[in-house]
């Protein structure tokens, strides 16, 4: 029985006569209990309020605490005993040596918090989900295709968390029966996109010909219908990193498709999406929530990247934008290639993605205002809009971290993803004033052209000193795709300025920017060692040179490299160089489209008085620039 101790106050009820304690019946039986009657140790009725709460005038609160006196559901007692003969099943065909155990029915996971609930033993057979044609690899060569990924390729956009991905590799591969075949961080489908990618990063010989990269590309999207139903994480950054593959070997089209159907896939995953509420119930962890985050903005970035209209608008999305980890931020940067050196660098990989994403959203306020279909560049809103989008980009340049910062006379080349977040931003600059860059004895100069000029011609400039700290280390061979096309982006304003310098009879200025459309085109050839998209937007660029400015030979040192590798037959160069030609003549489908986009070639009596750039819708579809 229980002992009323507590003062009375005066609002306290008095028990009724007519209760079921004073009266000694047997109270109703529940199968709740509220959370004072819990710690109270004593007999609830499941009311709300509960009658022991209303006598002693407590909050009556239900928790979603399982009830240990509830009895379980019939449902679940069920599942569990077919789980059971399950396990039991999979424990008596594996100690039987006529029958193989086989993959268990349903084993891969479709949990959404990461946490498996086996463990990985015995051998780890990498070999097992790609293609045969890799049947004289070995275990080393994989390891370090890997860690080149890692190191160079996915530093610059966190596609992939390395930890989480080589847990569940060595898990999903391992010789355990009861493995996943694929989680949210590891799937077949990814494991072949990583390879693809992570070849045109390697010197090995055995991966040099790219038919290595070929072949695991082609695995990886003959596993789309296997895993496009039920799509993970995996699944989404998997597609993701094929559309990177396949524009970095020039196939445009079908990069745009494969990202794009990874676009979409975020929907259908619900990552803009804010899951705090799925945090808070438990059903998710802090580790799958931080993963989920990165993998939208992942997408967001790249689709800015695409050359064409964002599909994916900072408007749509519910997420905040991705949390900085300073445990990840101090993990030390080494690539495979510069493994010598002495001391690593802290990688504050974190940290440029967090800003690289701030800064993706000033280039989707870029597209939309200054790229946008019938835009009128000199109407009142839209050079608000721009007056806007420039004040926020010095914003956010002012507000970089010192961490992230070069400054010109920077000797001492940081991490490779710093120097692409400088590049970037000076992109983006371009992005926004290329439109408004004329030439100098126009008829009709406003302050906004002025700015224009000065503006991308500094951007450009400092692109390419970015770019040769780069090359110092760890190499521009290693740089990633959208590398590319900051490159060209720089590359075609110093032609635009080469033009105007030539135009206005300034034979200094002129000597200076024909040293640096020699350099962009340098620069664009080092990242043609590993993407053929390199290699034929310089071989575009130095037509387009050699018609417009007519340059004198390059100095010794500058003369460009040909575009086919080594080894390489001429009929696999020719599609390089037929690019080419079909951007210089004057009667090609590529030059009618040029000259609908703006780009009016010179003639004998005078040059164009406005040189407009292609947008990067433009030169996505049909200069063949890098996509990401």
């Amino acid at each position: 029985m229980l002992r009323q101790t507590r003062p009375d106050t005066g609002s306290r009820k008095v028990v009724s006569h007519g209760t079921a304690e004073a009266t000694g019946r047997k109270g109703k039986n529940s199968s709740k209990a509220c959370s004072g009657c819990r710690r109270r140790k004593s007999k609830c009725d499941g009311g709300n309020p509960c009658s022991t709460c209303e006598l002693y005038c407590d909050t009556c609160t239900y928790t979603q605490e399982q009830d240990g006196r509830r009895p379980a559901a019939k449902a679940y007692v069920s599942a569990l005993e077919e789980r059971v003969r399950h396990l039991e099943g999979l424990l008596n065909a594996r100690q039987d040596p006529s029958g193989g155990a086989g993959e268990p029915h349903g084993a891969e996971s479709h949990r959404t918090d990461g946490d498996e609930a086996t463990q990985p033993f015995g051998p780890v057979d990498w070999r097992r989900h790609l293609p045969p044609e890799l049947a004289e690899w070995d275990e080393e060569l994989h390891e370090d295709l890997l860690a080149r990924f890692f190191a160079y390729f996915n530093t610059w956009c966190l596609w992939v968390d390395e930890d989480s991905f080589r847990r569940d590799l060595a898990l999903c591969l391992s010789s355990n029966p009861l493995a996943p075949s694929r989680t949210s961080f590891y799937s077949p489908l990814l494991h072949n996109a990583i390879i693809a990618l992570a070849c045109a990063l390697s010197n090995d010989t055995r991966v040099s010909d790219r038919s290595a990269a070929r072949a695991c590309a082609a695995r990886a999207k003959a596993l789309l219908e296997d895993e496009g139903e039920r799509p993970q994480l995996s699944t989404q950054q998997g597609l993701l990193l094929v559309g990177s593959y396949h524009s970095g070997n020039s196939l445009q089209g079908l990069g745009y498709l494969y990202s794009g159907i990874g676009f979409r896939m975020s929907q259908t995953l619900g990552l803009g999406i804010d899951c705090s509420p799925l945090l808070e119930r438990g059903v998710i962890t802090a580790a799958m929530k931080q993963q989920r985050t990165r993998v939208m903005w992942t997408a967001y970035v790249q689709d800015n990247y695409v050359g064409r209209n964002p599909s994916i608008l900072r408007s749509t999305l519910e997420l905040a934008l991705p949390e900085i980890d300073p445990e990840l931020d101090q993990h030390p940067w080494l690539g495979p290639a510069n493994a010598t050196e002495k001391k690593a660098l802290p990688s504050f990989a974190s940290s440029t993605f967090h800003w690289l994403c701030r800064l993706a959203i000033i280039e989707e306020h870029v597209l939309t205002a200054v790229y946008a279909l019938r835009v009128n560049l000199y109407s009142a809103q839209t050079l608000n809009r721009i007056s806007e989008i420039a004040l926020d980009l010095e914003t956010w340049a002012s507000s970089l971290p010192i961490s992230l910062r070069i400054a010109p006379q920077t000797i001492k080349p940081p991490p490779p993803h710093i120097i692409l977040l400088n590049a970037l931003y000076q992109f983006v600059v371009i992005l926004l004033y290329r439109p408004y860059y004329i030439r100098h004895n126009a008829e009709m100069n406003s302050p906004l052209n002025d700015t224009a000029v000065k503006r991308c011609s500094s951007a450009a400039t400092r692109i390419v000193a970015l770019f040769e700290l780069y090359q110092r280390s760890p190499g521009l061979r290693y740089a990633p795709i959208s590398a590319t096309q900051m490159a060209f982006g720089a590359a075609t304003t110093h032609l635009l300025a080469l033009v105007n310098a030539e135009s206005a009879q300034q034979r200094k200025k002129a000597a200076e920017l024909r040293d640096s459309t020699h350099a962009c085109s340098r620069i664009l050839r080092e990242m043609g060692k590993g993407y053929t998209c390199a290699l034929q937007t310089a071989d575009i660029f130095d037509g387009l040179v050699e018609k417009w400015a007519n340059p004198s030979p390059p100095a010794d040192g500058d003369s460009p490299v040909s575009s086919a590798e080594p080894g390489e037959t001429a009929s696999a160069a020719a599609p390089v160089q037929l690019a080419a030609a079909q951007a210089l003549d004057p009667h090609s489908d590529l030059a009618r489209e040029l000259l609908r986009l703006g780009w009016k070639p010179p003639t004998a009596a005078s040059l164009p008085t406005a040189l407009m750039p292609v947008p990067p819708s433009a030169q996505a579809r049909v200069l063949n620039s890098a996509l990401r």
